[in-house]
């Protein structure tokens, strides 16, 4: 085989004709001989001409077939960012992503993007944001700002400075959103009313938690501890009810609820929440809120019916 390559580069150093070169590389083809066809066309641009676009083309090529997805990506790409042909870019993108090679898949998509396309871009914040590269993410949006709504823009804005913690520059584009469009993504709401809450500007972070658009559990737990230490009554009741409609909300606000509708001499709602938790986890301390609850109602024999299969048999085998 070695004889065979050096006298095929001779004869093509004579006549520097490509006729030669198609009759092997056919012969190896028609032959499904792929290994062979790799292996020459690859030892053809390595030692003869590594400048010739059509033996690289075929490299590229015939090394996808072989499932050298790495080969092939490097020589697509020579082809496409050194000799400029632009039919690869899409090739070179598929490969770059599939093989990890974000380093030359986000070039490409930079590219695509400074053209407009925003589906490109979007794939270009995806890897930033994989590679946690949060201020170059930021940059970006800055200069690709015309491929979004304004609404989107400052979206975008919020989430990375959130990613990156840029608080300072988060509350800034937070307030120019909520401004405009009355009200706040919810990680954003949370994430900021603890920063300032750090800060002990409480009424602040109690008023931009208040700005959501949807009352996750975790936002209800919060803005709860938020008006409670504001001693907002209200809004503490409200989220507490709220919270009690989840299935699996941690007791503490369940018990919380029962003593709200205690306060408010709604006794009714406290015994049937009470009872139910009972029932439910066996817990001690909703059988004490539901007696607490059930005898302002005077429903003394509802309260034997629930303790002497509970307490009683209990103190009698001790």
């Amino acid at each position: 085989m070695k004889r065979f390559f050096v006298i095929f580069l001779l004869v093509i150093n004579l006549f520097g004709k490509n006729e030669e070169f198609d009759l092997i590389l056919k012969s190896f083809l028609y032959s499904n001989d792929i290994k062979s066809a790799y292996d020459f066309v690859k030892r053809v641009v390595e030692k003869y001409d590594p400048q010739n676009i059509y033996y690289r083309e075929w490299l590229a090529k015939i090394a996808l077939w072989n499932k050298k997805s790495d080969i092939a990506l490097k020589h697509y790409y020579i082809l496409y960012s050194k000799y400029k042909i632009r039919k690869y870019e899409d090739i070179c993108l598929k490969l770059a992503l599939a093989l990890n090679r974000y380093d030359i898949a986000k070039k490409i998509l930079l590219k695509k993007a400074s053209k407009g396309d925003k589906k490109s871009f979007e794939k270009l914040l995806d890897i930033l944001t994989y590679e946690a590269q949060y201020d170059q993410a930021i940059e970006y949006i800055k200069k690709f700002k015309y491929l979004f709504s304004k609404k989107e823009y400052l979206l975008k804005l919020m989430h990375f400075y959130k990613m990156n913690s840029n608080n300072k520059q988060l509350l800034i584009t937070a307030n120019r959103f909520a401004k405009d469009y009355n009200y706040l993504p919810t990680e954003i709401s949370i994430k900021l009313a603890k920063y300032l809450f750090i800060k002990r500007e409480f009424n602040k972070a109690y008023e931009i938690l208040k700005k959501v658009d949807n009352e996750t559990p975790y936002y209800l737990e919060n803005l709860y501890l938020f008006s409670k230490l504001l001693n907002d009554k209200k809004t503490s009741f409200e989220a507490l009810k709220k919270l009690a409609k989840y299935p699996n909300t941690n007791l503490y606000y369940i018990t919380q609820l029962i003593k709200f509708y205690y306060e408010k001499n709604m006794f009714q709602k406290g015994e049937e929440l009470a009872l139910r938790y009972f029932h439910k986890t066996k817990n001690i301390t909703f059988l004490n809120l539901y007696i607490l609850n059930a005898q302002k109602n005077r429903k003394w024999n509802k309260i034997l019916k629930i303790l002497l299969p509970t307490i009683f048999p209990t103190l009698i085998l001790g």
